[in-house]
């Protein structure tokens, strides 16, 4: 079997920031080795936090590609002993069983328990909604003191793979951008700001050259939450923003990994480090509301994949301004949304929205609100969604029935294949 070997890391200073360096090496069953350096930068003063002397983090990360490419996981390293019994005794033997094909992965580590004492709460930070809620909501005085935020992160993890552009220039870009806005944000709420840059997602050849591209969608918890784990003598507390409800749950590795977060936060948890899915009893419109009486968010709110600003045309950027236009609160957020020009194409995201809505559960509730609510939908962008649908299927069928043409003309005058015996 092919084995995902993690050796020890190296610890370096540059440019001001802290390196954490590590070989994996992959070696199939042929015997074959391919080796590369997986790093983490971090600022310097949190040298006496990092986790070098366990594989948690790094095996976390890592842990879905293993399952889906067929790893078991070595390590130089020791894995502290409650992850190791969850992941082993927990997860491995559900997951597995909900995803017929999948790897059964062996983990050959030995096991520690530290004594370290972690006193930070935190939870991340990219200025979207549903990190703001979260933020405001753990730092309210209905939440115990010992359970308060105390410090925000943002993760250099593969969130910014849409980038503007297709090279890793290009999305180095576009996260330094978007950490400038969410600095500037957490200087004027004073709160201390954690940010880890890495080349997990693939820069510098990563994982081209070593595993295979994995799907921002399917492995964003594994990796927030193993960045985490790198700073386990630090943050005894983490909250990670839901997206899905419970009745929505699906174990599926090839789905959005939030579908199932419910049940993989806790086994991802360690006797240092604990998560916790936040707000995920509040709808996005609901979330919103919320965060509509909080004058901090009118001029801060960032959603964009695609700037360091809104950009207004983007998916995220267009559906959170219909939200807010829904919800009556969007001439709050002129200082983080172009308003005029939203307001000028506003038919146009209407009919977007109907041709999403069976598809996407976000765009969806936009559209049950408005019936709920009685907004008008003017009939003319029914019209439009109705006759683009048509269109699409036209073009499906259209496409269906050349190929199916191609095929015969291939059978016809090759001939069906025969056996040679």
């Amino acid at each position: 079997m092919s084995r995902l070997i993690i050796h020890k890391p190296q610890l370096s200073d540059k440019n001001d920031r802290l390196i954490l360096k590590y070989v994996i090496t992959v070696k199939d069953d042929s015997g074959i080795e391919k080796s590369g350096d997986l790093w983490f930068s971090f600022a310097s003063k949190y040298r006496p936090f990092i986790c070098d002397e366990v594989c948690d983090g790094v095996v976390v990360m890592l842990l879905r590609c293993c399952i889906i490419g067929g790893h078991d996981i070595e390590s130089e390293l020791p894995m502290t002993d409650r992850l190791y019994y969850e992941i082993v005794h927990q997860f491995l033997p559900q997951i597995v069983l909900q995803n017929p094909g999948a790897h059964q992965v062996k983990l050959m580590v030995n096991t520690v328990c530290p004594d370290w004492r972690p006193t930070a709460v935190a939870t991340a930070m990219s200025c979207g909604i549903d990190s703001l809620t979260t933020y405001y909501e753990h730092t309210s005085d209905q939440i115990p003191e010992n359970y308060r935020i105390t410090h925000l992160t943002f993760f250099e993890q593969g969130a910014h793979h849409s980038g503007g552009g297709t090279t890793w220039a290009e999305q180095d870009k576009l996260f330094h951008a978007q950490l400038a806005k969410v600095k500037t944000f957490c200087e004027t709420i004073q709160c201390e700001l954690i940010d880890i840059q890495s080349n997990i997602a693939g820069k510098d050849g990563f994982v081209s050259n070593l595993l295979f591209y994995e799907y921002y969608e399917t492995v964003h918890t594994y990796r927030n939450m193993g960045f985490v784990l790198l700073l386990q003598k630090l943050i005894k507390t983490y909250y990670y923003s839901a997206t899905y409800y419970l009745d929505q749950l699906s174990y599926s590795l090839h789905a959005d990994s939030s579908f199932y977060e419910k049940f993989l936060l806790p086994i991802l948890s360690t006797q240092y480090t604990t998560f916790f899915s936040t707000n995920s009893f509040l709808t996005r419109l609901e979330k919103i509301k919320q965060l509509s009486s909080i004058p901090q968010t009118y001029d801060n709110v960032l959603v964009c994949y695609k700037e360091g600003y809104n950009c207004g045309t983007c998916k995220k950027c267009w559906r959170t301004m219909l939200e807010m236009e829904v919800l009556g609160v969007l001439d709050l957020y002129k200082g983080s949304f172009d308003v005029a020009t939203f307001r000028d194409n506003y038919e146009y995201y209407l009919t977007k929205m109907l041709l999403m809505r069976r598809d996407e559960p976000l765009m969806e509730e936009i559209y049950k609100y408005m019936m709920t609510h009685e907004i008008k939908i003017p009939e003319k962008c029914f019209r439009e969604a109705h006759r683009i649908e048509r269109q699409r299927k036209w073009k499906k069928s259209r496409f269906r029935r050349l190929l199916s043409k191609l095929k015969r003309k291939i059978f016809t005058n090759q001939g069906p294949l025969r056996s040679q015996s």
